[in-house]
């Protein structure tokens, strides 16, 4: 006769997404990169703060005007992996960006 133990049931109530998400909103190329990124987004970009995987902000870019096309220099990084926090008015992002 078998013994059974720690039976457990799991109820799913809710998605964890955001309901408003828009796929493609912001473009991030060429990544990984040398030494420049671009960022295209379809609404005005507030701000760009670049940090490192400790967190450190290593550069802050405020476009001026309605820019939806951001070049990013990078050139100066050391080699490794950064993440993108990109601010518009239609809320924020963080994506990955690769120094190499």
């Amino acid at each position: 006769m078998p013994i059974i133990t720690n039976t457990v049931a799991t109820e799913i109530v809710e998605t964890l997404s955001t309901a408003n998400f828009q796929a493609g909103v912001f473009q991030i190329y060429p990544n990984p990169s040398n030494d420049v990124v671009y960022v295209n987004s379809q609404y005005p970009i507030k701000n760009i703060s670049i940090t490192d995987i400790n967190g450190r902000i290593i550069k802050t870019y405020q476009p001026t005007g309605t820019n939806k096309r951001i070049e990013l220099s990078i050139a100066t990084f050391k080699n490794g992996l950064y993440f993108l926090n990109i601010n518009s008015n239609q809320g924020n992002v963080t994506q990955k960006i690769i120094k190499k």
